[in-house]
C-alpha cells in the first residue's frame, strides 16, 4: 500500500508545507478535502498521513477541518512531535476548528 500510494499523491501536490533532504511535508487536494502527508525520501515511502476534510458553517462563520484518517510510521526517525506540529502550528492556524470523525472512539470525538 504504501509505495504505490506515495506515488499517486505525489503528482497532486497543493502545497508543501515543509521540506528537508530526508522527507517532505506537503498537502494534496483542494479546499476541501485532501492528504497532508509526510514522504520519505529515502525509501520513496509515507511516513505519516491525515486524510481532511474541511467544512464551511456560513452561519457561524466557521471553518473547521475534520480528520478522517491519521496513519503513521512508529518506526520513522521523521514523525516524533509531527502531530503536535501538524495540529497545532498548521491546521488550527488554517481553520477554526479541528473534529474528530463519528466512527472514533468516544475519547476520540472529545478531540
Amino acid at each position: 500500500m504504501n509505495q504505490p500510494h506515495a506515488a499517486a499523491l505525489l503528482p497532486r501536490v497543493t502545497e508543501i508545507i515543509e521540506e528537508t533532504p530526508d522527507y517532505k511535508i506537503f498537502r494534496t487536494g483542494d479546499d476541501y478535502n485532501g492528504w497532508i502527508v509526510l514522504y520519505n525520501k529515502q525509501d520513496k515511502t509515507l511516513d505519516y498521513a491525515i486524510k481532511i476534510l474541511v467544512k464551511n458553517w456560513k452561519w457561524a462563520n466557521l471553518k473547521t477541518v475534520t480528520q478522517c484518517v491519521l496513519w503513521r510510521n512508529a518506526n520513522s526517525p521523521f514523525i516524533r512531535g509531527l502531530t503536535v506540529r501538524m495540529f497545532f502550528d498548521y491546521l488550527l492556524k488554517k481553520y477554526s476548528a479541528i473534529m474528530s470523525d463519528s466512527l472514533q472512539t468516544i475519547d476520540g470525538r472529545d478531540f
